[in-house]
């Protein structure tokens, strides 16, 4: 009984400086993915973002809304200097499960969706990092008609006529994240943005999970 009180003891003791041991290796693993020089390629995905898309005069003006579902974007960047990174990315975000809600097959929908390339600049510490940078692309609302043939009704504020009302867009970008792990980073984004035809405010905010390929040995699980 002793000797079994006498392991535990001794293991409850190790666990600190397991735990410490950790800690110093994670350090060092984070610290070397942000030098100067190591690159990395990303995969994301934007699973809940809120849309905001200006109208043409024609269609009324102001804004419509929308909530995306599934983006999706392709990143790469490279650490100019330690901690301090540049990224390039594209990607597009829709809520084209939108169709799903109507009461009939043959009742008018839209869809509304946003196209954008990124560049931005990103301060690393450890784990986290926050970024801003530009954006642009553009804003796309499609209006599907009714088929009024098989009983569909319309939206009485698009009418009778199926569109494609498109702005492209300039902006600004801001993002924080943290790193899961070494492949894995959570986050949030804002991008506030001016349609340059002079349609008004689009922007876009939400959540982004994205899954990293640092080239660095760092990395390496051990």
């Amino acid at each position: 009984m002793r000797r079994y009180l006498i392991i535990i003891y001794i293991l409850l003791l190790a666990q600190p400086l397991l735990a410490q041991r950790k800690d110093r290796h994670d350090t060092l693993r984070y610290n070397q993915m942000n030098e100067q020089g190591v690159w990395n390629v990303g995969v994301g995905i934007e699973p809940v973002v809120g849309l905001c898309h200006p109208l043409s005069g024609h269609l009324g003006g102001g804004v419509v809304s929308a909530t995306g579902v599934l983006g999706m974007s392709i990143e790469g960047g490279y650490f100019v200097a330690d901690n301090m990174r540049l990224s390039l990315a594209v990607g597009y975000v829709g809520n084209s499960w939108g169709s799903m809600l109507r009461g009939s097959i043959y009742d008018a929908y839209s869809e509304l969706g946003q196209f954008k390339v990124r560049l931005g600049a990103h301060w690393h510490m450890g784990r986290w990092d926050v970024g801003g940078g530009f954006v642009w692309g553009n804003s796309t609302l499609r209006y599907y008609a009714a088929d009024v043939t098989q009983g569909g009704s319309n939206i009485d504020a698009y009418g009778a006529i199926s569109f494609r009302d498109c702005h492209p867009l300039f902006g600004l970008r801001y993002e924080a994240g943290y790193m899961l792990s070494p492949f894995f980073k959570v986050g949030a984004f804002y991008e506030p943005s001016f349609g340059t035809d002079g349609s008004g405010y689009i922007h876009s905010w939400g959540a982004r999970l994205t899954i990293y390929l640092p080239f660095i040995s760092a990395v390496t699980c051990r």
